[in-house]
């Protein structure tokens, strides 16, 4: 499995203190592998962007409805998410292949977070940051749901940008930097 493939990897790192971001579908992969590092690896802070939890049936409903979603559906969907045809314009025999690992992964991703939050995973002692775009049409309502992240962790932070779309890192990446800094207490003069 790769969490436990990349836990590996961390713990072999010769600095034990690591900060986690992650964006969307990749929040599982994140989450995992927060449960499996062991206790000589600090992680201070896990930033979880542009993804909600919508509950565990919910989240087992997205896996179901994604796995059923054609190539071209799975297309559409990544171009209006990133807001312009950047997917549509990629080589015909290359969309297959991007449409079947997002649905792979989105699948994947939400059945694991919904098994989260029917089994409540481990708690950990760490900063958990959920970072969300106002304009972001998957994280619509965030409000109501960021209380659900209390599974993984018992201090909670929400910021919302006030733009950014749902790629709000390539679109707004001073202000995700700003974000990271302020929650890591680094101070940083931009100008």
């Amino acid at each position: 499995m790769l969490s436990d493939r990349l836990a590996g990897e961390l713990r072999s790192l010769p600095f034990k203190r690591l900060i986690f971001w992650s964006h969307c579908v990749g929040a599982a992969l994140c989450l995992d592998t927060l449960q499996k590092i062991s206790d000589d690896v600090r992680v201070e802070r896990v930033f979880i962007g542009a993804k909600i939890l919508h509950g565990a049936q919910h989240d087992e409903q997205l896996a179901g409805r994604m796995e059923c979603r054609s190539d071209g559906e799975i297309i559409s969907l990544l171009d209006k998410l990133a807001g312009i045809e950047e997917f549509t314009s990629v080589a015909e025999d290359s969309r297959g292949a991007i449409a079947a690992a997002f649905r792979h992964d989105a699948a994947g991703a939400n059945r694991f977070l919904s098994r989260m939050q029917e089994t409540a995973p481990t708690r950990r002692d760490v900063l958990m940051v959920n970072v969300v775009a106002k304009d972001d049409p998957l994280t619509e309502n965030h409000a109501e749901h960021h209380e659900r992240w209390r599974i993984f962790s018992s201090s909670l932070a929400m910021e919302v940008l006030e733009s950014g779309g749902h790629f709000f890192c390539r679109t707004r990446p001073a202000q995700v930097a700003s974000v990271i800094l302020r929650h890591c207490g680094v101070q940083h003069d931009a100008s």
